[in-house]
């Protein structure tokens, strides 16, 4: 089969590269019921874990040197 060089009728042109379709339906947030709507976890809180705010060792662990050959 040859390739054509014509445009084949009754057929639309090539999009422009890039295009993308356009979706045909918005779809709406969906409805929630008061027993639906999430609640906090009260477990979480806005302050930083306690270990984010210790100081770095001053010299490598003891234990280190038993992992060097």
């Amino acid at each position: 089969m040859s390739v054509p060089n014509e445009p084949i009728p009754e057929t639309p042109p090539m999009p422009e590269p890039g295009w993308t379709p356009k979706s045909p339906v918005e779809e709406p947030e969906p409805d929630r019921l008061p027993d639906e709507i999430p609640v906090p976890n009260p477990d979480e809180n806005e302050e930083p874990p306690k270990h984010a705010e210790a100081e770095p060792l001053p010299h490598a662990p003891s234990w280190w040197c038993s992992l060097m050959p």
